[in-house]
């Protein structure tokens, strides 16, 4: 048997291999009829039909084989590009996670540095106060004292007035009362 490769390179010796193929009917069929198909034309329309029967059979698998590779193909793109965007979507979302940690942390620092801030300055405020108190204590305690001291000096100047009136007094006296020496 010769082996025969038609316009696409496809083996007619392999097809004849597959068992119970349209190729295969039609080759036996052929082997069997071709000497009678010559002389008679209905074995030639026959002969034609199967032959054409293979084609159509041929071109429709060819045409099914191709539709599921394209399918497949499509598949398979649909799904890498669903990976693709999965991953997108992943990456994203773990990078706003991660600002938002960032900017939580941040924000944290942030409140616990104006706390510690309005801490000391509340501490201050209170020293304030207390300072505050303390002067108000001193100044009252000064004015008291000066008060007293006031008073002291006033009467310390009332008793030293009196005083130097009462021993002025007794001396002019003193002096009134001792006899002249001629």
């Amino acid at each position: 048997m010769e082996v025969y490769e038609n316009q696409k390179g496809l083996n007619v010796k392999q097809k004849m291999l597959v068992p119970n193929s349209c190729w295969q009917r039609a080759y036996q069929s052929l082997s069997t009829v071709c000497s009678k198909a010559l002389a008679d034309e209905e074995l030639k329309s026959r002969l034609s039909w199967n032959l054409c029967d293979c084609f159509h059979t041929g071109r429709m698998d060819a045409w099914k084989h191709e539709w599921e590779r394209l399918m497949n193909s499509l598949k398979d793109s649909g799904e890498f590009a669903e990976e693709k965007i999965v991953n997108i979507l992943q990456v994203g979302e773990d990078i706003l996670k991660s600002k938002a940690d960032d900017i939580g942390n941040i924000a944290g620092q942030a409140l616990d540095k104006q706390k510690q801030f309005l801490d000391a300055q509340s501490e201050a405020l209170h020293d304030l106060q207390v300072l505050l108190n303390e002067f108000e204590e001193t100044r009252y305690y000064i004015r008291v004292d000066s008060a007293i001291s006031y008073t002291f000096t006033r009467e310390t100047e009332t008793i030293g007035s009196i005083w130097a009136r009462a021993t002025t007094g007794a001396s002019y006296k003193a002096k009134s009362t001792t006899p002249a020496s001629t």
